[in-house]
């Protein structure tokens, strides 16, 4: 079967490795892809589609990002919706560090950035994602209230040592953890066939965290932001919109009703 090779869009890598901080050099040891593969990738000559595909995940980004941008596209039928993406720093985190980051999270995405792993780190670096996950669960069960047993009340504690113990012992094999938080917002339309139609916007905190080779002390990350909300909702529409439960400005129409209803009827 033939290989479908596709046209990158020209400078789409550099402006990606710039956005990283990489040299193709660092590309090349990260990906697995061959310097002069990614020398044709960023002149926009033919590649074939699964290399590509190889180098977008390597690199954290969808392959569409080598797209051309949507202005050049002759085909109405390829022409996507632009998904939202932004750039985080990540810094590297000790465990005080850590354990603020993930107090104010709700969700814990990982990622692995080390070409070679020695197999008996293997099981410390499952049992450091365990001890996280099982941390990260009791900060979110202590936001709805402190236990009133001192046992419970030590769980905290004691789980946090954990996590810092198997921080020094990764140290010691040369990995580091890096990390920052962002938001992510995801919206739902309702099933209303008349007025009012309801369209919600609800935020999520998420920790990005990332296993690396001692010495990385900062990185930049490309994550997905999804749909952020508006920050007016329309005056001239049926729609409502409400972000994190909260309704924003209503429209007209609607802010004309709850008028009337306050006043009460006419006399």
């Amino acid at each position: 079967m033939a290989k479908i090779k596709v046209r990158p869009h020209p400078g789409a890598l550099s402006r990606l490795l710039g956005k990283k901080t990489m040299t193709q050099v660092d590309a090349a040891d990260q990906t697995g892809v061959d310097r002069k593969t990614l020398a044709k990738i960023d002149r926009g000559e033919e590649v074939k589609r699964e290399t590509l595909q190889k180098l977008a995940n390597s690199l954290r980004v969808p392959v569409s990002f080598f797209d051309p941008p949507a202005a050049e596209l002759t085909e109405p039928s390829v022409i996507k919706e632009t998904e939202k993406f932004g750039l985080i720093m990540l810094r590297e985190l000790d465990a005080y560090g850590l354990s603020e980051l993930l107090k104010n999270t709700k969700r814990i995405e990982w990622h692995l950035n080390l070409q070679l792993v020695e197999e008996k780190v293997f099981g410390l670096l499952e049992e450091f994602e365990h001890a996280v996950e099982e941390f990260h669960k009791h900060l979110l069960v202590s936001e709805r209230g402190r236990p009133v047993g001192l046992g419970g009340q030590l769980a905290g504690p004691k789980k946090g040592l954990v996590v810092a113990t198997l921080m020094k012992r990764l140290a010691e094999h040369r990995i580091a953890i890096l990390g920052a938080d962002y938001l992510r917002w995801d919206d739902q339309k309702s099933d209303n066939r008349s007025p009012p139609f309801h369209h919600y916007y609800s935020s999520t905190r998420i920790a990005e965290l990332s296993v690396e080779k001692s010495g990385v002390r900062t990185r930049r990350e490309q994550v997905y932001l999804g749909s952020e909300p508006p920050k007016y909702a329309p005056a001239d529409s049926e729609e409502t919109i409400f972000v994190d439960g909260e309704m924003l400005n209503p429209p007209d129409w609607l802010a004309s009703m709850q008028e009337m209803i306050e006043l009460g009827p006419r006399r």
